[in-house]
């Protein structure tokens, strides 16, 4: 161990108070404005009402991708019906039409009319439901209620110190369930009621 002399004690602290007052001095006048502002945000920790919230959409999830599922498969079956009515129809209109000629009397040439009317408002009916779209979008958005029930059970399933921060989660599911909102009306009762 060096031994230092009193004289050089002294002369050392000198210097490291001369060191410290000369760095407050130019801290306080240079640049002080300059410095960053750091917020700091504290996570919100789990909670037994975080939970049974999280329950709750999790029982909403499920309910309303059931519902988007026998909606897609009502819809589908509508759409198949449908398809085989204007099947059908464009090929008796194809039969009118050949075997009634252009010199028919005026009634024979009526009747064509009317089934040709006919023929062309079950197309246009059928363009206008567009359920074709409309059953897969409920397919659709059955799994992506699926996939949002997913997530909630997972996170429910795992103990509560190796979950992702509470509000961080929350918010990540509410985004999601405002895209959810834009979900395709379900199925009614009625035929046309799309």
């Amino acid at each position: 161990v060096k031994m230092e002399s009193v004289h050089d004690a002294i002369d050392r602290d000198e210097f490291n108070r001369g060191v410290v007052e000369k760095f407050n001095s130019n801290y306080d006048t240079e640049g002080h404005d300059e410095l960053e502002e750091v917020q700091v945000t504290l996570e919100e920790p789990w909670s037994d009402d975080i939970e049974e919230r999280l329950r709750g959409w999790l029982v909403e999830a499920k309910e309303n991708g059931r519902a988007h599922k026998a909606s897609g498969f009502v819809l589908k079956r509508r759409y198949r019906l449908f398809t085989i009515i204007v099947l059908f129809w464009s090929a008796v209109i194809l039969v009118v039409n050949d075997s009634i000629g252009c010199g028919a009397t005026e009634r024979l040439l009526f009747t064509r009319l009317c089934v040709n009317a006919t023929g062309v408002f079950l197309n246009a009916l059928f363009s206008s439901l567009n359920m074709g779209y409309t059953y897969r979008m409920h397919f659709e958005y059955e799994s992506k209620y699926f996939e949002v029930a997913q997530d909630i059970d997972f996170i429910l399933m795992r103990d509560r110190d190796y979950r992702q921060a509470a509000d961080s989660f929350m918010t990540e599911i509410r985004e999601v369930r405002k895209k959810l909102a834009l979900a395709p009306e379900l199925a009614g009762n009625k035929f046309f009621g799309c």
